[in-house]
């Protein structure tokens, strides 16, 4: 199992507490923390606080981004192969028994940065010929129906959102828990979940 969680903010204690409890609960065998928005010393605070013994880190950005995959199993080896503001590409051994590539993703909320973002996808995928698992948070979304309220749903930024996904050869694995998981400030627990 593995646990992709955008968290707005990793530093803070009651989440520290919450991905504890979470650990415990799910025995995931890899977690992932994006827009962490903490890097540095904090980071490795908030990290032991939650108990994982390994770990791959993209620092945040100021107070922007990060991404952390975490995990405590000493049979999975995880090797950084290209890391970038918005995504951490990794070569993954020791989980379900064969190697295969994965890429946590927090693609910017600003459209001209996420497309360089999907550039460097779609060159990483034309050397690919194996496994490889994208997941994260890519700040748009494929289809209309993928957003209840505010601003009207922009159509050609999901046409193009599919259009990238095709490009790099992918398929929307959907997740599990709430349907929306954003609402203004206010965040819901929405976690992807692939076992």
């Amino acid at each position: 199992m593995i646990i992709v969680w955008n968290v707005r903010g990793a530093a803070g204690n009651a989440f520290g507490h919450a991905m504890k409890d979470m650990k415990k609960r799910l025995k995931p065998s890899l977690v992932v923390l994006v827009e962490t928005r903490c890097s540095g010393i904090n980071a490795q605070k908030a990290i032991k606080r939650m108990g994982f013994k390994y770990q791959e880190i993209v620092e945040a950005n100021g107070m922007s981004g990060g991404i952390w995959i975490l995990w405590d199993d000493e049979n999975i080896k995880l090797k950084a192969l290209e890391k970038h503001h918005q995504f951490l590409h990794c070569e993954v051994n020791g989980l379900r028994g064969s190697k295969w590539l994965f890429t946590a993703i927090y693609a910017s909320p600003r459209a001209a940065e996420r497309q360089l973002l999907w550039e460097s996808l779609k060159s990483m995928s034309r050397n690919i010929n194996g496994p490889w698992l994208l997941a994260g948070d890519f700040n748009d979304i494929k289809t209309p129906e993928e957003q209840r309220g505010g601003i009207k749903v922009n159509e050609r930024k999901c046409n193009k959102f599919c259009s990238n996904m095709n490009d790099c050869n992918l398929i929307d694995m959907g997740t599990e828990g709430p349907k929306y998981t954003w609402k203004g400030p206010i965040v819901h627990l929405g976690i992807s979940i692939c076992t």
